[in-house]
């Protein structure tokens, strides 16, 4: 049984003073069942609080509330909360490794201040089997900061209100600032919340439980209200936390967006705000922004952004590389395109289809001792299993290729494992689109499995050359670009790599459709301006050194003497 409160407050100048809202405002309060579907994190409550003011159908929660119902994936003993009335601030404090850090609702200006977006992120710690930075060790070698982040939502419609001790803000702004960063999604029916990792594509048994979300959806969500709130939701999400912004030449969404686009965004029929997100992606053209799921209420065909209506460029260069290239690739390696090692002439191929690290059960026994298949789930024992190969050739091996040909991408602790192998010490670039803040790294793997990390690791004096497609992207078009950056004996032969330089984020809508998006995270090579810096974000493929045609990928024989008349 849902419970519903009515408030009525009446405001006056000392109410304000006091901690009151500055406005008359009619209040309706109902407790919302949330279920939880991420299997990382088993959250405390199963309510959260969700408000309605003014009889407006667009959902509101309480920060303390909000964040004390994701308690399990927040750290909600991590956060405190205070309000300061004469200022009109809703105060949240918490600590980043013991440094004490604030957010500020500042209710007044409808504005949410911070230093990093790191202060939404005070997840719990989760147990995990796979670990993700072992035999890698890095630190800043530089350092540039960055600036204030301030979250203007009065310029997208958007505000705050603080009434009878609650600091109010629309639910889709919380879920995108303490769930989004987090690589968690809530998804409002209007009935209850329902929660999981990344999007619903991610819950094991996803048709049935979306089902059920169908069948517990309100009609309020596609009613205009929402669906224009929905719309200057999408244009807050993409203006703070798309990285590619520079890269698409716009600073405000809706400034890029076309009419026709605004006008099925804002549409009421799922036909066709479903088809202005088939055109956001369509107009951004770079395949880490796609649609993972469709709204409840859709129930058009599939969209493809490799042909008709949609068809965007860099989609179809990619899967028609793909689709050009894995049969021959399967016929060369396998249908299942396992790992591989092969050793010909004085050349040795390393193949991978994804970077992986893989979970211990698959790569240690019960004694710690690597497994004989553990290069078959980790990409580090590949290239470890590899260079032991190389040790014990009978001929001498002079040049490795590393095949990426149809190398979609993966983990970046597996891509910067395997860059110690290439690149012996190398440095990484990161930049947050968001703060400016700016850190080159250095790094290093124990790519001898010594325990440590010394100039006896890496193998930076061998030939190596990296066979790229259009296919190639994200961590691998990265693996291309840094190992070119840090190792001059790099060379890139086929042809040019998809590309793919940011980390990825979900942007959930209020009808449950959800797109992924290139995020805040990009990889950038880094340029020093004594105190300042210039950046080139690593998006696009890096040139190709030797063009190769498809024919040749997988030819030994001819790849052999090609690799040979370059010397």
């Amino acid at each position: 049984m849902k419970k519903k409160f009515i408030f009525f407050a009446t405001i006056f100048l000392f109410l304000a003073l006091s901690g009151c809202s500055t406005d008359n405002a009619t209040i309706e309060v109902e407790s919302l069942p949330i279920y939880n579907y991420n299997d990382y994190y088993q959250l405390k409550n199963n309510t959260l609080d969700t408000y309605y003011i003014d009889s407006s159908n667009v959902p509101y929660v309480s920060v303390d509330g909000y964040i004390k119902a994701m308690d399990g994936m927040l750290d909600a003993s991590k956060y405190s909360f205070s309000s300061n009335s004469l200022f009109r601030e809703y105060v949240v404090k918490t600590n980043l490794e013991n440094i004490p850090v604030s957010i500020i609702f500042d209710y007044g200006k409808d504005k949410i201040l911070c230093l990093y977006d790191y202060v939404f992120q005070n997840t719990v710690d989760i147990t995990d089997t796979i670990d993700y930075s072992f035999n890698l060790d890095g630190s800043a070698s530089d350092y540039y900061s960055g600036r204030t982040i301030i979250f203007e939502l009065a310029e997208y419609n958007f505000d705050m209100r603080y009434i009878n001790g609650n600091c109010l803000v629309p639910f889709q702004i919380m879920n995108a600032l303490f769930g989004g960063l987090n690589y968690d999604s809530m998804y409002y029916t209007g009935n209850a919340y329902y929660n999981t990792y990344f999007s619903l594509r991610y819950i094991d048994d996803y048709q049935s439980i979306f089902s059920d979300m169908k069948s517990n959806v309100n009609s309020i969500i596609d009613d205009e209200e929402l669906r224009e709130s929905n719309y200057n939701f999408i244009c807050f999400y993409i203006d703070y936390f798309y990285g590619l912004k520079e890269e698409k030449n716009f600073e405000k969404f809706d400034d890029y967006l076309t009419d026709e686009i605004k006008q099925n965004l804002k549409s009421n029929d799922p036909l066709e705000y479903e088809a202005g997100y088939a055109q956001i992606v369509q107009k951004l053209n770079e395949c880490h922004t796609s649609i993972h799921n469709y709204s409840y209420n859709y129930n058009g065909s599939s969209i493809s952004f490799t042909e008709g209506d949609y068809a965007a460029s860099n989609f179809v260069s990619l899967y028609s590389a793909r689709e050009n290239l894995l049969p021959k690739a399967k016929e060369h390696y396998g249908n299942d395109l396992s790992n591989s090692i092969e050793i010909e002439g004085d050349t040795c191929y390393i193949f991978f289809s994804n970077f992986e690290t893989g979970d211990t059960k698959d790569v240690k026994d019960e004694n710690n001792n690597i497994l004989s298949t553990a290069y078959l789930y980790d990409t580090y024992y590949l290239f470890y299993k590899a260079f032991a190969e190389i040790e014990k050739s009978p001929t001498k091996i002079n040049n490795i290729v590393v095949d990426l040909s149809v190398n979609g991408g993966g983990n970046a602790g597996a891509e910067y494992r395997a860059l110690g192998f290439v690149c012996g010490s190398y440095l990484i670039g990161n930049r947050n689109s968001l703060s400016k803040i700016a850190v080159s790294y250095e790094y290093r793997t124990d790519t001898n499995n010594d325990g440590l990390y010394n100039i006896d690791d890496g193998y930076d004096d061998y030939n190596w050359y990296i066979l790229t497609s259009p296919s190639t992207y994200s961590a691998a078009n990265l693996f291309t670009h840094y190992s070119k950056i840090n190792n001059s004996n790099v060379k890139v032969i086929g042809k040019k790599a998809g590309g793919g330089g940011c980390s990825i984020l979900p942007l959930v809508m209020i009808d449950g459709t959800t797109l992924q998006i290139s995020g805040i995270n990009q990889n950038v090579s880094i340029s020093s301006k004594g105190t300042s810096y210039s950046h080139v974000i690593l998006e696009n493929g890096p040139e190709v050194d030797y063009n190769l045609d498809y024919e040749y990928f997988y030819d030994r024989v001819y790849l052999n003497n090609f690799i040979s008349n370059l010397k």
